[in-house]
């Protein structure tokens, strides 16, 4: 949990290699400048299924006239483990090679070799490189309060209303759940639209129908999911765990207290922490792309050659 002793323990642990980061940095033979980049924040919640009783899955199943598969979440802590060990695999030396022997089996499989929000990304992609008859009709991924849905049977991204045809009822169902935000989808006339119980949010040039289902969220909510869009393997629907202003919870759809990923509360609240002397930015950093090019232009403030953005 966010708030609890066990955290702040953590925080005074990294405290202490900061602080031993600092102490090393006065004895060096060259000066250094240290950045702190929290990519994240995170945000309490009671889990989906204890909210509602069901699984982001089953509420897609019992909407769906087909059968759901939802590979098992992937501990975030196996990504990291799993980078270090292709580092590792990929020496020459007689450590990399008994490595390479450990986890021939292994290494191919992305839920060690890469990390969860990834895995998400290309699941869908992994599975349209199988035969028709291998791959199921209908795929639900969860990371914290993000839930991905996609038919790897279709090729391509389907839009809203192919997915009204195969599934008539889904896309409302899922709007309309009391602990589900929103939900993300592409229209064939308006291109990529968000949609809540209430109304809807045209991300095209935010015109908002009803009610908008990303009020809450966030001034770049909007943002966010443009980017998310555009991603090659975007999924056919992406859903957002409810999320609520006053107590400051969001629904997570795995069964976490606490999580990130996706949009409302503290976890939309990354920091980075930098020289004072350095120039303050133009606007906003909003994404990772921004601190990526905002990082850059620091560097070659401070005399470090870099190359392109």
């Amino acid at each position: 949990m966010v708030a609890h002793p066990s955290a702040f323990a953590a925080l005074k642990r990294l405290d202490h290699q900061l602080l031993r980061l600092e102490r090393a940095c006065a004895q060096a033979p060259r000066p250094y400048n240290i950045v702190v980049l929290s990519d994240h924040g995170q945000t309490q919640g009671r889990p989906f299924r204890q909210r509602c009783g069901q699984t982001l899955e089953e509420v897609v199943e019992e909407a769906c006239s087909g059968g759901v598969s939802a590979p098992v979440a992937v501990e975030e802590s196996w990504g990291v483990l799993g980078a270090w060990l292709a580092d590792l695999g990929s020496d020459e030396g007689p450590a990399g090679r008994l490595v390479k022997r450990a986890t021939r089996d292994r290494m191919a499989d992305d839920t060690v070799a890469l990390g969860p929000n990834r895995e998400l990304l290309e699941q869908k992609a992994d599975l349209s490189a199988e035969e028709d008859g291998e791959r199921p009709e209908t795929i639900v991924l969860a990371s914290g309060c993000l839930g991905l849905i996609s038919f790897p049977r279709v090729p391509g991204r389907m839009s809203a209303e192919q997915v009204e045809e195969l599934h008539p009822g889904l896309l409302a169902t899922l709007a309309g759940h009391p602990d589900i935000g929103w939900v993300m989808v592409r229209t064939e006339a308006d291109g990529a639209v968000v949609l809540g119980g209430e109304g809807s949010h045209r991300l095209s040039d935010g015109h908002v129908e009803g009610v908008d289902p990303l009020a809450g969220y966030g001034d770049h909510a909007a943002d966010h999911l443009r980017r998310t869009d555009g991603f090659e393997h975007c999924p056919d629907i992406l859903v957002n765990g409810a999320y609520d202003p006053q107590t400051g919870e969001v629904a997570p759809f795995e069964e976490f207290m606490g999580s990130h990923g996706g949009l409302g509360g503290t976890q939309m609240s990354p920091f980075a922490l930098v020289p004072s002397q350095w120039s303050e930015p133009d606007g906003p950093i909003v994404g990772a792309a921004s601190m990526h090019h905002q990082l850059k232009d620091w560097m070659a403030e401070s005399g470090l050659a870099t190359a392109g953005r």
